[in-house]
């Protein structure tokens, strides 16, 4: 049996409330009052309504437009950046562009790796970054490799992009 805070109810309420919220404002698109209150009503217990606050509380809370936002941060400004100090040899001014489907002419040696076991769902994080860069940044289509190739790659290409849906930053590595 699990002590629970003394205000755990309040904290609860609080959670749920926020949830709500979140889900008037369009953050939560896609997830309804009604399938939230489904999923609450699989909690009985006070510790396991207690947990429920605690998962939920712990979710961090992106909107598409908002996880499109950052994807465009981290080519315009983040790769940019480290590029610069990394001095690789890629001829690209402006990554979105330079790389949009509209522009590519030229193979810039530059590949986006989701970061993917090769037996996770399609349906995993890396897979939906690279689906998001593919269809609401116009990257390149050819510009995307899965891990298994990568060694088959780095003989042809400068630089990888390692595609993280928890930080959008590229790996340390680059």
């Amino acid at each position: 049996m699990i002590i629970l805070p003394g205000d755990w109810s309040l904290y609860n309420a609080e959670i749920i409330q926020r949830c709500e919220k979140l889900i008037e404002v369009g953050i939560w698109n896609g997830i309804t009052k009604i399938r939230l209150n489904s999923w609450l009503n699989n909690f009985k217990s006070e510790e396991e309504m207690y947990f429920c606050s605690c998962v939920l509380d712990s979710l961090i809370y992106r909107s598409h437009d908002q996880t499109v936002a950052l994807s465009r941060q981290m080519l315009q400004r983040t790769v940019h950046d480290i590029n610069k100090i990394k001095s690789i040899p890629v001829m690209i001014n402006d990554w979105e562009m330079d790389l949009s489907v509209e522009r590519l002419t030229i193979d810039p040696n530059v590949r986006f790796v989701p970061v993917c076991r090769s037996d996770d769902s399609p349906h995993k994080s890396g897979y939906f970054i690279s689906r998001m860069y593919k269809r609401d940044i116009r990257i390149h289509p050819d510009l995307f490799i899965n891990h298994n190739k990568i060694a088959e790659c780095k003989k042809k290409v400068l630089k990888l992009l390692y595609l993280l849906m928890i930080s959008l930053h590229p790996a340390n590595n680059l």
